[in-house]
């Protein structure tokens, strides 16, 4: 089930309402078990298709929001080089409403917030590291779709490559980090 969610395949009504009732007789699942269902539960939501039951609903959404994450080195150098911006105000490690965790939400007065993602190595394909895998791509999706943000990346590569002195030695990559964000982000300098 979780597949169709993450490939957004269109199902039909009387599909959805059977492999809910399918689920529905199983007693127990696993923690990696109740997390797919709490995306698949997502996706019926998206396509506007018959979802879990209430009760089951609930227990996925729990596991789903209390699967406990780690900020990684990377994301706290971005969070850090952020924060030198001025007139930016996020957060880091924020559950919106879907129940994903964003690493880093920047509340904008102008327009709609943007869940900022500092992906590593284990967000890309193995054969093709510049192609996201299929479970951020659900999570990107399904954001945008319930939770109503805006979605801006940095690649692991990318930033590691600007925040790099030893091509330059100028010591300037916290400023180089600084103009990527603004860019990404679309600041403008006041």
């Amino acid at each position: 089930l979780w597949s169709f969610a993450v490939v957004d395949c269109r199902v039909e009504n009387a599909f959805a309402f059977d492999c809910v009732e399918a689920i529905s007789t199983h007693d127990s699942y696993e923690e990696t078990e109740l997390n797919m269902l709490h995306q698949w539960n997502l996706w019926c939501q998206e396509r506007d298709q018959p979802g879990l039951s209430l009760d089951l609903s609930e227990r996925c959404y729990k596991t789903f929001t209390q699967t406990e994450r780690r900020s990684s080195l990377l994301q706290q150098n971005v969070a850090r080089v952020l924060g030198q911006i001025g007139g930016v105000s996020f957060e880091e490690e924020v559950h919106l409403p879907s129940g994903y965790t964003v690493d880093i939400l920047i509340q904008f007065n102008d327009r709609k917030d943007v869940a900022l993602e500092v992906e590593g190595p284990t967000h890309y394909l193995v054969s093709h590291p510049s192609s996201q895998n299929g479970t951020t791509q659900l999570k990107h999706r399904q954001m945008r779709a319930l939770d109503n943000v805006e979605i801006a990346v940095v690649p692991y590569w990318e930033w590691n490559e600007i925040m790099e002195t030893q091509s330059t030695g100028d010591g300037n990559q916290d400023c180089r980090g600084v103009n990527y964000l603004k860019t990404l982000l679309s600041i403008q300098t006041k």
